[in-house]
């Protein structure tokens, strides 16, 4: 499965979903992802980068898989930082610094197929 915008663009090639809230908890700590590879952590208003080795981009987003979600909110993070808080977040998708998310515009939608 991938992310892309409602125009095409590829955000993410490959996806892994932390749907537990173990998974959540863990996030990116302890995993190598690659560029074009992105974590999906379903309704999670606000993240944390303790524990994690290098920065990364999040998008927080609204909507659902069926009709795309939203993005409200970009934010880069280095390690030991806390996210903004961010309200009505169904979804947030987690990356490598480097990654095309803070190229995004608040209100782009993206599917994930």
């Amino acid at each position: 499965m991938s992310i892309v915008t409602d125009s095409g663009r590829m955000i993410a090639e490959q996806i892994h979903w932390a749907r537990t809230p173990i998974g959540q908890l863990r996030g990116l700590i302890g995993r190598d992802f690659r560029l074009g590879e992105a974590l999906l952590l379903p309704h999670c208003p606000q993240i944390h980068t303790a524990f994690l080795a290098y920065p990364i981009d999040v998008a927080f987003c609204s909507g659902s898989e069926q009709a795309g979600y939203r993005v409200l909110s970009i934010q880069t993070l280095t390690p030991w930082q806390v996210s903004r808080f961010v309200p009505g977040v169904t979804l947030a998708i987690e990356m490598r610094i480097s990654s095309p998310l803070p190229s995004l515009e608040a209100g782009c939608v993206l599917i994930l197929r």
